[in-house]
């Protein structure tokens, strides 16, 4: 009964709070122009005040579209009594609003929009009026399209009114000054399915924010249930490049969704092994049938398809660079390779290698052991951290081929069972025997390294287990020029 009466006063206080903010002395501002307001944050009249100065032209009366802590907080920016018959719609009944109506209402000439991507406080509005929904994440709460809702709207959101909006984006982790690289591997590992995806974020000095590559993109389920709440919470809302390392369901069929949801993807790099070749792993790893109604889907939506193909590592190919990050392709092996005997879709794999900031990094797709038996030896694929290949299981690149990379630290993408399973015990033994310090997404969550123009670099993940198969898992002291491993 008691917190009955809090919650009911507590809504009253707020309630007078924000009709409160509305006397604000600011000149009232008329015009002809519509405003579309989503979700805007606790208290933000400033912000959206702040960017109305800086364009003058911007005046509004008539509608807009809106949540009611929006609307008060917007009417309170321009100095203006809320008056609730400028409501078009009504958000105290049943405010699940299609995107497709907001942009509709928007195409209108001369129309503005001012979108905020933070969502609602869980204060007062949503959670008193019976609309709170803890299990929908907090960005457009409220609004849906094409069934997507909750965070995964940022995207949609971001692309559909971008040359048309003003936008506020609220930054999950800002980048620190001296920062210009992020590696990130989310863990689309959380069932017992294995699969591949690895996001390089390049910073850039620009409007265009961050040069974004990934490196595979998992399969289709995860992509949808989590990578696309993963992009959208970490702003990212377009893909530069994606290199699919070798066409395996676990490390392309993720595209799919990516391409159906809308996020913008400039170009696709992916090498196609013949059909005869292709088809004898269906239905659980390539398919020649399935990868043409991807490529046909790609045309569609205007996303370019490039093959590469490179076998001399000592003449490595630049994939991308800038003052402190160089991104190179090491190998990819031709369709026919006549230094590999019965060459199956792993050996196709894509090896990259990136220097940032005096850090190096190799990415192995599915190395198998009968083509690193082939570049063993080879100094240019010495590296100080290692996306672990083939999930760290059996037919995995040799021990030979790990003594010539020696890297301080593997990340494994592999689901809990998998790398603790008999499968992955060899290569288990061998980097406990090395000390190396091992992450793996299926354990260790959601990984994030953010490197520094110092040549330092943090490490952070969703989890610290303190028992990895059964086991205490290997600390190793990195090198001064690491900054810290957070374990």
């Amino acid at each position: 009964m008691k917190k009955k009466i809090f919650n009911q006063l507590f809504f009253i206080f707020s309630l007078l709070f924000i009709i409160l903010l509305s006397y604000i002395s600011r000149p009232p501002i008329y015009g002809k122009l519509k405003f579309i307001l989503l979700n805007t944050f606790w208290n933000p009249y400033y912000y959206i005040a702040k960017e109305l100065d800086k364009n003058p032209s911007i005046n509004t009366k008539t509608f807009f579209y809106s949540d009611p802590v929006t609307e008060y907080s917007f009417f309170a920016a321009l100095g203006m009594l809320q008056k609730t018959e400028w409501r078009i719609l009504d958000p105290m009944n049943d405010f699940t609003l299609p995107i497709t109506t907001l942009i509709s209402q928007s195409n209108p000439p001369k129309t503005e929009c001012i979108i905020n991507l933070k969502g609602f406080p869980d204060t007062w509005v949503p959670r008193l009026t019976g609309h709170w929904d803890p299990i929908i994440s907090n960005t457009s709460r409220y609004y849906e399209h094409n069934g997507y809702r909750g965070k995964k709207l940022a995207i949609t959101i971001e692309n559909k009114f971008k040359n048309k909006c003003i936008l506020f984006n609220d930054k999950e982790i800002p980048w620190e000054d001296n920062e210009n690289f992020r590696y990130r591997s989310p863990n689309l590992n959380y069932t017992n399915k294995q699969e591949d995806i690895h996001i390089l974020q390049f910073r850039r000095n620009d409007l265009n924010g961050a040069y974004n590559i990934l490196i595979d993109v998992g399969q289709d389920t995860q992509t949808k249930d989590k990578l696309l709440d993963y992009l959208a919470l970490n702003e990212i809302y377009k893909i530069d490049e994606i290199y699919i390392t070798h066409p395996h369901k676990d490390h392309y069929s993720g595209l799919y969704e990516l391409i159906k949801f809308g996020i913008p993807i400039k170009r696709v790099w992916m090498n196609i092994p013949p059909k005869e070749n292709c088809d004898k792993e269906i239905p659980w790893g390539c398919d020649d049938k399935d990868l043409k109604n991807l490529f046909i889907l790609m045309n569609e939506n205007k996303i370019e398809h490039k093959e590469i193909y490179h076998t001399n590592p000592n003449e490595p190919i630049v994939l991308y660079s800038d003052s402190y990050n160089k991104l190179s392709l090491l190998y990819a092996s031709p369709k026919v390779n006549p230094q590999i005997k019965n060459i199956d879709i792993n050996d196709l794999s894509m090896i990259m290698k990136l220097n940032t900031n005096g850090t190096t990094y190799l990415f192995t797709g599915d190395l198998n052991h009968s083509l690193s038996e082939v570049l063993k030896g080879n100094s240019t694929f010495k590296a100080d951290i290692l996306k672990v290949p083939h999930h760290g299981t059996e037919g995995v690149a040799s021990n030979q081929f790990f003594d010539t990379v020696g890297a301080d630290i593997g990340i494994v993408p592999s689901p809990e069972y998998l790398w603790c399973s008999e499968r992955s015990l060899r290569i288990r033994n061998y980097f406990n025997e090395k000390k190396t310090h091992i992450l793996t997404s299926g354990i260790h969550g959601d990984i994030l390294i953010r490197h520094y123009q110092s040549q330092n670099f943090e490490i952070t993940t969703e989890n610290f287990p303190k028992i990895i198969c059964g086991e205490s898992p290997t600390f190793y002291t990195l090198n001064d020029k690491l900054k810290t491993l957070l374990q």
